[in-house]
């Protein structure tokens, strides 16, 4: 899950790891969720270190929070990231502590970063776009007239068929 990144980063910044488990490391502990938000709202930036792992709950939950993601550009992190404006990823450690350092010294960086990356995980992970796409895939499977109109490949496109 990346300790090992985290405990390279640590000797350089100072950051606070969170999460079940993570005492052992030095961490933090377990934040109960309806109190993430108020206590993701203390930093600067959050650093996703985990390399072998799809996205976690937690980054997209920071990005909803408009808090800048800082971690290595691995899975699916670099679909969602664009380094420099909705965050700051690469696959090198090292060349992500000088992002840290320009998101605690420049709380504008921070807000601007972090706003490009609440609009992103909003487009892509808010649950009203889940909604949507479920109930239009679900009137298409069952032939609901309002889609039934928008042509045969379209609507095998948006049901994940091959036209």
């Amino acid at each position: 899950m990346g300790s090992d990144i985290y405990t390279q980063v640590s000797r350089q910044m100072p950051i606070d790891l969170v999460g079940m488990q993570s005492e052992p490391l030095g961490g933090l502990g377990e934040v109960f969720p309806p109190d993430l938000p108020a206590f993701e709202s203390r930093y600067r930036f959050y650093f996703h270190p985990i390399r072998f792992t799809s996205l976690g709950l937690a980054l997209i939950e920071a990005m909803l929070v408009g808090l800048p993601v800082v971690g290595l550009a691995t899975t699916e992190l670099v679909t969602v990231i664009e380094n420099g404006v909705s965050g700051f990823i690469d696959t090198d450690v090292d060349r992500l502590i000088e992002p840290m350092r320009l998101l605690l010294s420049n709380p504008e960086e921070a807000r601007r970063v972090g706003e490009a990356g609440r609009r992103i995980a909003a487009e892509r992970f808010d649950i009203r776009r889940f909604v949507r796409d479920w109930e239009e895939t679900l009137d298409l499977v069952i032939g609901h007239e309002r889609y039934a109109a928008r042509g045969s490949s379209e609507a095998l496109e948006l049901a994940g068929g091959v036209a």
